[in-house]
């Protein structure tokens, strides 16, 4: 009976001692935010604002579905700057089939300011449906 008790206890101390290591919650921004939006052929067809509650610095395509084609096109990220100008991002095309994407690895644009608009273009066909985390 008393091993139990030693048992017990010493578990309990454990389970206080995490308990007392977890983060505490607060007011920090969000990690990532997902905007679906809309591509162009070779232009934006719709448009978002980066994420001002966002960490992520980075346009990161996420998930693609081209639904006029065989299931394949490549991206380029554009994005609008303060005078209005479009500019399409540096990373160049990314020619990616349908599916999903881990976050930074498909970086459409990065170091895009807070609230700045942005919009992707198909290189194919058009229109197509990617996830933006931003």
């Amino acid at each position: 009976m008393k091993k139990l008790w030693a048992a017990l206890a010493t578990t309990g101390v454990l389970g206080a001692s995490l308990v007392a290591l977890a983060p505490a919650a607060s007011a920090a921004p969000q990690a990532c935010v997902t905007t679906t939006i809309t591509t162009g052929y070779r232009t934006y067809s719709e448009t978002a604002s980066k994420s001002s509650t966002s960490t992520c610095s980075d346009l990161n395509l996420t998930y693609a579905n081209d639904t006029s084609a065989v299931g394949y096109d490549c991206y380029r990220g554009m994005y609008r700057n303060s005078a209005g100008t479009w500019f399409r991002g540096t990373s160049g095309w990314h020619c990616l089939d349908d599916g999903a994407y881990a976050v930074d690895t498909v970086l459409l644009l990065t170091d895009l300011n807070d609230g700045t608009t942005f919009g992707v273009e198909s290189y194919y066909d058009a229109p197509d449906y990617v996830n933006i985390t931003h």
